[in-house]
């Protein structure tokens, strides 16, 4: 599970027109765009954006797979994993068992430091 650099970028409803000067003018519905540089880009409605924004807070949402790894968005941040594993509780138990070793590794790195400025 490794975090990655993604956006979910907004797009504002617009009239636009066919013809620059009697054009039949047509709505273009506002939209959400996922956009990873690793990724395909993968346009979503607002109903699925305010899905997934809810669940991230407690599971990991799906965004985009392709035929080697999945982008999942989870407490506000994106991960990448291989696409062998698609089950949300089982990414969502990675994703914090590496928070948590991360956080243990701060922790024994701040303790070397504040040893060596003792000794």
């Amino acid at each position: 599970m490794t975090p990655t650099s993604a956006a979910i970028d907004h797009s504002e409803g617009i009239w636009m027109r066919k013809w620059i000067i009697f054009g039949k003018r047509e709505w273009i519905a506002p939209r959400y765009t996922v956009r990873s540089g690793t990724f395909p880009d993968r346009e979503i409605t607002d109903d699925e954006y305010a899905e997934a924004f809810a669940t991230q807070v407690k599971t990991p949402v799906l965004l985009v797979a392709d035929y080697r790894r999945c982008l999942w968005w989870f407490r506000d941040r994106f991960y990448h994993h291989p696409n062998t594993e698609r089950n949300a509780e089982v990414i969502k138990g990675l994703i914090i068992e590496k928070l948590r070793r991360e956080e243990r590794r701060r922790q024994r790195a701040l303790d070397v430091a504040r040893q060596d400025e003792d000794g």
